[in-house]
């Protein structure tokens, strides 16, 4: 079966708490009712997630993950094209943070329009509005 990928449903918020920490064990995510939250599915098991978050004017990627014995099939790039169709409707600046070691991932961005801001020890990266 393919990869399905979707809006997370309600009765699954427990369900991507723990997904979240299995891919990233130090987060502890702190997702609002208003966040948006796509997931990946396969088999009827959620292998995937990318959660954004919408304040002042700004949208906040907060996070991409996907199991490890799920990478390399593009789950993640296909998590990303979702989110970045729902919330470039808004028309407000994407950010998110990368760790500067994480060369998939900034070339994952990079495709998809983002452009690198250095803060301190940390990269940023932004997508703007076209016009």
């Amino acid at each position: 079966m393919d990869v399905r990928v979707r809006r997370l449903r309600k009765t699954e918020f427990l369900e991507i708490h723990k997904l979240i920490h299995k891919i990233f064990p130090k987060i502890d995510p702190k997702i609002e009712e208003r966040d948006i939250i796509i997931v990946a599915e396969k088999d009827n098991e959620l292998v995937g997630f990318s959660h954004a978050q919408i304040k002042n004017g700004k949208t906040f990627l907060r996070g991409i993950g996907v199991e490890k014995n799920h990478r390399g099939k593009e789950i993640g790039k296909k998590l990303l094209e979702k989110m970045l169709l729902i919330v470039s409707g808004f028309d407000f600046p994407i950010y998110l943070k990368v760790e500067y070691s994480n060369d998939v991932a900034i070339n994952l961005y990079s495709k998809e329009g983002f452009v690198s801001r250095k803060y301190g020890d940390v990269l940023v990266m932004v997508r703007f509005p076209a016009n």
